[in-house]
């Protein structure tokens, strides 16, 4: 019983940190609302589809993919892959392009999520504009790829869809951006999870606190070249996870730890 007094004031401490940080680099906070879903069912990692009216999302241990009507309509399997959630991303085509080991082999999947089609490519993901390799980041600058950050181990880097930043994280350090037209390296702050709005001009992502063994808060960031880190979220009774952009950046997408999935407007 005593232990559970220490790991709840730990728990109730965080809580409270985290919001007064929160309090200190943001304001105005929407309502979010719960997309609704079968009862015992358990999302994650939403992403939003093209058109914006629906998310792919993730089960339990990031088994699986769905989609889920925004309007909270029946979610529709599409696999049950396993890991397939662990980098499902949407592509410009409006596939979800997600990888996943079948018969021993690593394998990257196009899916279409309107048919529920497959498509299994050939190999893993290209090499591409950013490449994370024992720990460090090598970003494409002028033909040539460079490391663009040292003193921690990297790993995530996320390009935007403009293909002019790439977004980080550090295991130690939090985000970074790099810029590869100005070749500047920005830190973002603590943090995980990022992700970039459509017309590649903000970063979402969370930023946690843990007892030692899990996360206990969780809020939601916005980083912008010009204003840096704002909050977006300030809710001690909720933990933010995962969010994502909709294509028109007016809303965005994210999970509670609890399998249950949320939209919400971004504040202005």
């Amino acid at each position: 019983m005593q232990r559970g007094v220490v790991v709840a004031s730990l728990a109730t401490a965080a809580v409270c940190w985290l919001h007064a940080g929160a309090g200190a680099h943001g304001h105005g906070h929407g309502h979010a609302r719960r997309i609704e879903a079968r009862p015992g069912t358990w999302f994650q990692a939403p992403r939003f589809l093209p058109g914006g009216d629906a998310l792919v999302v993730s089960g339990a241990h990031y088994r699986g993919l769905w989609r889920l009507p925004v309007d909270g309509g029946a979610p529709q399997k599409l696999t049950d892959d396993a890991g397939a959630g662990v980098d499902a991303r949407v592509s410009p085509t409006g596939d979800v392009v997600y990888t996943t080991t079948r018969d021993g082999w690593r394998n990257r999947v196009a899916l279409d999520p309107a048919t529920g089609k497959a498509t299994v490519l050939q190999g893993l993901a290209p090499a591409g504009v950013a490449v994370a390799s024992e720990g460090q980041i090598f970003v494409e600058v002028g033909g040539d790829y460079r490391q663009v950050a040292t003193g921690d181990q990297y790993f995530g880097p996320v390009l935007s869809p403009d293909a002019r930043r790439v977004a980080f994280v550090g295991l130690a350090t939090g985000i970074w951006v790099f810029d590869r037209t100005t070749q500047r390296l920005h830190h973002a702050g603590r943090g995980t999870a990022p992700s970039w709005s459509a017309d590649s001009a903000r970063l979402i992502y969370e930023r946690t606190l843990d007892d030692g063994h899990q996360v206990v808060a969780s809020e939601l960031f916005v980083w912008t070249p010009a204003a840096g880190s704002q909050a977006i979220t300030s809710t001690a009774g909720r933990i933010e996870r995962r969010p994502s952009f909709s294509p028109d950046g007016k809303r965005f997408a994210f999970d509670d730890d609890r399998g249950r999935v949320f939209v919400a407007e971004v504040p202005r």
